[in-house]
């Protein structure tokens, strides 16, 4: 009787056990569950993708030379020497930006020199009378089409135009070497010296149409917007990505890659000849802006205005989130749109073994007027 009672003892604890052990699982899985859930709640409604680069790595770099502000500065790290010069309030009249690699990488605790020409060889600038550019506010119906000047510094320029009407939107590549007048100043350097407004002025004065808006990212606000857009698909040929070691293809690139990609000249074209790279790199630049104009077109309208108000956060402009919510109305009321891309004609020609780009403003009259004669207008 005594074992009996015993073993019966001895079971009933074995099962008060199990069920204890069953009870303290049931409580730990409901709190991995209600763990997972605040987590969930947490990236759902406040997590922020890009927090982690509110403490960016940085580096200190010195400029001295034909610049407005000689100093020490604390620039993120991957900046490059353009960078540094807009923290220098740009160069001077003095500046030989010829001899100026703007897209040449900064290294840590390293000083950088803008050289000048020497008096007899600098250029008087003119003095540029001019007001300000101010917004205005889109009116849809009224407007046959509106201008928007693109700065990718250091190297890319572009005049976008949005045709409503005709469902058109253009897209015309400014050779960054391309002069606008007569004292043979570059694209790229008038802007580093002068500033946006007066560039904006005179791409104005030359087209003699008024720019509505402007818009200018440098290389971390553009690799920054690549990557809160999750990357664009592309298509990469083979001497991108046998450089960069990756399948040739579509390939969705990183903020890094894409910005590679839109200043990607290969060696052997960068030593015998500089021109066609040039032409090669408008080409993938057209590409990159065609991928990325599809796949902005692909979200929905709650993702493109999310996106819309990162990229006017971190970039120079005089868009407002008022204006560029009024573009994307327009765009989504425009039924198919069509993206063109053209490029400002032009010659080639070389002073003192520096290429220019002499643009031919009749000649792009008649190319778009005939382009949006075909679109009906």
């Amino acid at each position: 009787m005594n074992k009996m009672h015993d073993h019966r003892m001895k079971k009933s604890k074995y099962y008060q056990d199990v069920k204890a052990r069953r009870k303290r699982l049931n409580a730990l899985i409901i709190f991995l569950i209600l763990l997972f859930g605040a987590f969930l709640v947490y990236l759902l409604f406040f997590y922020n993708p890009l927090e982690y680069k509110k403490e960016k790595l940085m580096i200190s770099a010195g400029i001295c030379g034909c610049v407005n502000q000689r100093a020490v500065y604390h620039l993120p790290v991957n900046s490059i020497l353009a960078d540094l010069i807009r923290e220098a309030k740009g160069v001077n009249r003095r500046a030989d930006m010829t001899r100026v690699n703007l897209a040449k990488p900064l290294m840590n605790d390293s000083v950088y020199h803008v050289p000048c020409k020497s008096k007899a060889a600098s250029v008087s600038m003119p003095k540029m009378s001019y007001q300000p550019l101010q917004p205005k506010t889109i009116q849809n119906k009224k407007a046959d089409h509106i201008n928007i000047f693109y700065g990718g510094l250091p190297h890319t320029f572009m005049l976008l135009q949005i045709y409503p009407e005709l469902d058109l939107i253009t897209v015309t590549h400014l050779p960054f070497y391309t002069s606008f007048s007569m004292e043979k100043q570059r694209l790229a350097d008038f802007f580093f010296l002068m500033g946006v407004d007066p560039t904006v002025y005179m791409v104005q004065n030359f087209f003699r149409e008024k720019i509505d808006f402007y818009f200018v990212q440098h290389r971390q606000s553009f690799i920054d917007m690549v990557d809160y857009m999750g990357g664009i698909p592309v298509y990469v040929d083979t001497l991108f990505a046998k450089e960069y070691k990756m399948m040739e293809g579509v390939r969705r690139l990183s903020g890094f890659h894409s910005w590679e990609f839109i200043r990607f000249i290969d060696k052997e074209t960068r030593k015998t000849n500089l021109l066609l790279g040039s032409h090669l790199r408008m080409d993938r630049q057209k590409l990159f802006m065609m991928s990325m104009y599809k796949f902005f077109r692909s979200m929905n309208i709650a993702a493109q205005a999310n996106n819309v108000r990162h990229v006017l956060s971190i970039s120079q402009t005089n868009l407002s989130v008022e204006n560029a919510s009024s573009l994307i109305e327009m765009g989504i009321k425009m039924k198919n749109p069509k993206l063109e891309l053209l490029t400002l004609p032009g010659n080639p020609i070389y002073v003192n073994n520096v290429l220019y780009w002499e643009p031919r403003l009749d000649t792009y009259i008649r190319k778009r007027s005939e382009l949006i004669q075909s679109y009906g207008g």
